[in-house]
């Protein structure tokens, strides 16, 4: 998976700052590693015997059920890639609470996000406005950091626009490139 990585720092302020993916720790890239599997196979069998797929925010939610949590000795891994209302859900448990481990949200980039799911998915943009909320809002007394993960673009897949004029609907197919 091609992904951007990004530091959202939260206290008096917020401090939203692109790194270097490479920074990204081993056991957290094996978790995007097995994501990636599991939503590729759910895209592959949703499109199956059709001309593609249209909108699969239902058909992931509910074939990923799994609270798409990994644990380490250093690391939480949050699958953040719902509407904003389950993102001020995900800042209330999370913001101002003190942890030993780092956190990292995984979102789609707008551009794969809009393609796969619809264009109110949470994404890097969203993450700060609702920081940014809590900032002005809540008295955070304890500096908290995020990392945020954006993927850009499936591994070894491209996802092309089905050429066939549907009306409004626009569908997508999932290549595979092995």
């Amino acid at each position: 998976m091609k992904f951007n990585l990004y530091s959202l720092e939260l206290g008096q302020a917020i401090r939203l700052a692109k790194i270097e993916a490479s920074s990204c720790p081993i056991s957290i890239i094996h978790a995007l590693k097995l994501f990636e599997e599991k939503l590729i196979q759910i895209i592959l069998k949703e499109q199956n015997n059709k001309i593609g797929f249209y909108k699969l925010g239902n058909a992931i939610r509910f074939k990923l059920s799994d609270p798409f949590v990994e644990y380490d000795n250093k690391n939480i891994l949050i699958k953040a890639t719902e509407n904003r209302r389950s993102l001020h859900k995900l800042f209330l448990s999370w913001v101002g609470l003190s942890f030993d481990k780092e956190i990292y949200l995984f979102v789609y980039g707008n551009a794969i996000g809009k393609k796969i799911v619809d264009s109110s998915t949470i994404n890097v943009a969203s993450i700060n406005e609702t920081a940014a909320e809590y900032v002005k809002y809540f008295n955070i007394k304890k500096a908290t950091r995020f990392y945020i993960i954006e993927m850009l673009e499936f591994s070894n897949c491209a996802i092309e626009k089905v050429p066939l004029e549907t009306g409004s609907r626009i569908y997508y197919k999932l290549i595979r490139h092995e």
